[in-house]
């Protein structure tokens, strides 16, 4: 969609709750539709620069735009919003994607950052209209998929495939299905090494490092997101071997990724792929209940004819 579209959709909607995070240089605010008390999040990521102002322009800026609380875009004016040319200079002086304005019904703040993220998904692709909103929500597929990373897989190219994945999701590391790809590719290289062929020491080095590498984003940006916690829960209790080099830590490995799974379950109970999995090891009437929930939707998450999908479609199935 756009920034600016995306700032027009949101133009009056409420700043329920707002928080900035100076360690990973994120913040994020809640904001409330005032028609039907829905809520979005939006997270504004690489703030290099924020300030906090509480001033009678905020008030007059609220009025003149019809602003209860809201947040719109500011290039130009921001000398006109009380910054000193000191710190206007320096605000001018990095090149990064976003200047931005959040005001509040008495205070305002300025922000320069290079990402934003709307609902989980970067500001450029947010849909623009209902029906690709009604259409993205119909998308439930939970890993990234397209034809490049389709065809190195069905040619046996999972060396290429990992290192596509990578650069995927160094491009974009904030996209939960390329994040939850590129972790679950390398662990199913690492796990099912006579499909893969990724038997090479130096193979085997490499998918450990890059997972290592996923897990420790993960546990930094989304250790609270219940797909987040089943995913690498899962991971870690079928096949901790790709996480540990020493077999002492394999048990505590694998308990880890139970006590993820069962915190990912009780996290969102709605959560259908947690809560199976969860229970998976009982296999008694709660398991095959939640199971025949799942059976219709399972095809939704798991779409495609890749390793990883055709693997999930059959242990949600088995």
């Amino acid at each position: 969609m756009g920034a600016n579209k995306v700032f027009e959709k949101f133009a009056n909607y409420i700043v329920e709750e707002s928080s900035f995070d100076d360690v990973s240089a994120v913040m994020k605010l809640t904001l409330q539709n005032p028609e039907d008390d829905s809520t979005n999040e939006i997270l504004f990521k690489n703030v290099t620069y924020y300030s906090f102002m509480l001033d009678a322009a905020t008030h007059r800026v609220q009025e003149e735009n019809d602003l209860p609380r809201a947040f719109v875009e500011v290039s130009e004016e921001a000398e006109n919003l009380g910054v000193t040319k000191h710190k206007n200079d320096w605000f001018k002086a990095f090149e990064f994607n976003y200047n931005v304005r959040v005001v509040f019904s008495d205070a305002m703040i300025l922000m320069r950052m290079g990402l934003i993220e709307v609902d989980g998904i970067d500001v450029e692709a947010y849909p623009e209209d209902v029906s690709e909103e009604e259409d993205a929500a119909k998308d439930n597929s939970f890993f990234y998929s397209d034809e490049e990373l389709d065809e190195m897989e069905h040619n046996g190219q999972w060396e290429e495939s990992v290192k596509y994945l990578k650069q995927k999701w160094e491009a974009a590391p904030y996209q939960k299905n390329v994040l939850y790809r590129y972790a679950a590719q390398n662990w199913y290289a690492f796990t099912h090494k006579e499909e893969t062929g990724m038997d090479g020491k130096d193979q085997k080095n490499m998918l450990k490092t890059n997972l290592k590498e996923a897990l420790n984003y993960a546990k930094e940006h989304c250790w609270e997101e219940s797909d987040c916690l089943w995913l690498f829960g899962y991971m870690m209790q079928t096949g901790p071997f790709a996480f540990v080099a020493v077999i002492t830590y394999l048990e505590d490995t694998k308990n880890e990724g139970r006590e993820l799974v069962n915190t990912a379950a009780g996290m969102i109970p709605e959560n259908i792929l947690a809560q199976v999995t969860q229970l998976a090891d009982e296999k008694r009437g709660a398991f095959k209940k939640k199971k025949k929930q799942l059976a219709p939707n399972l095809e939704d998450y798991f779409p495609t004819q890749s390793a990883l999908d055709r693997y999930f479609r059959e242990y949600f199935t088995l």
